[in-house]
């Protein structure tokens, strides 16, 4: 009964990931099945050593689970920094230029790790921003320039779209009009292809793992054969995909 607590933990997990969008539903739903199936055999082992590999597979499971876990967490809070960017650029849409629109844009590059490009758009916003009247804002920038002082403000920068040489502090690319801030969070962030493939993997060698003990312990190998042949070509099918997946 205890093999299914970290059992179920995952399928919790792996329903969470689906909801959230992290991982589409085939994959999510497959991680499920072999979770159950793998808490099944474990229970029911058909011969000791079955047994006794796949507790050891459920073991490294919950052991791998807090990295995998950890990477959903930071994906979590770069979607919420691209939805704040996403209203940035909706006011500017609405409202046309905005000093305090371009710092909050800038304010969250910098909080990503994309440093020059957000003290360039920081330092424009500012102009425009007397000291005055937006204190707060002028501390904090002078903050960014003390923490990364030997980062040097560049006068263009790589439109992360078409790769045109534009100001590093556009907003917009002059050349395509992609809205350049989003598209270097999302550049960044990264979390939603790595929990795709890591779950992938888990897949792979967990349902090899499952399949093939099985299948030598208890079928002829007349029948295991086929069975091993057909779980392994499961497992490159579905690696094929996610390769054809990160190259698209």
């Amino acid at each position: 009964c205890v093999i299914w607590i970290p059992i179920c933990i995952w399928v919790v997990a792996s329903i969470s990931w689906i909801v959230m969008g992290e991982v589409e539903a085939y994959l999510g739903i497959g991680s499920i099945a072999i979770a159950f199936t793998l808490g099944y055999f474990t229970s029911n082992p058909p011969t000791p050593w079955v047994g006794h590999l796949l507790f050891v597979v459920v073991i490294g499971t919950m052991a791998f689970f807090p990295f995998i876990r950890g990477i959903s967490n930071k994906r979590m809070m770069v979607n919420i920094d691209i939805d704040q960017m996403e209203n940035c650029y909706a006011m500017l849409r609405q409202r046309g230029d905005n000093p305090g629109t371009y710092f909050q844009m800038a304010r969250l590059l910098f909080e990503r790790g994309h440093v020059a490009r957000s003290l360039s758009i920081g330092e424009t916003a500012l102009k425009s921003m007397p000291a005055g009247l937006f204190r707060v804002e002028h501390a904090e920038y002078k903050s960014w320039l003390q923490r990364s002082a030997q980062i040097a403000i560049q006068p263009s920068a790589p439109c992360p779209n078409c790769l045109a040489q534009i100001p590093s502090d556009a907003v917009i690319c002059t050349r395509c009009n992609s809205e350049v801030c989003m598209l270097v969070l999302q550049g960044r962030s990264g979390g939603r292809g790595q929990i795709k493939k890591i779950l992938a993997a888990w897949m792979l060698v967990v349902g090899l793992i499952i399949v093939i003990p099985i299948a030598a312990s208890t079928l002829p190998i007349v029948a295991s054969i086929p069975i091993i042949i057909l779980g392994c070509a499961g497992g490159a099918v579905l690696l094929f995909r996610m390769v054809a997946e990160t190259h698209s």
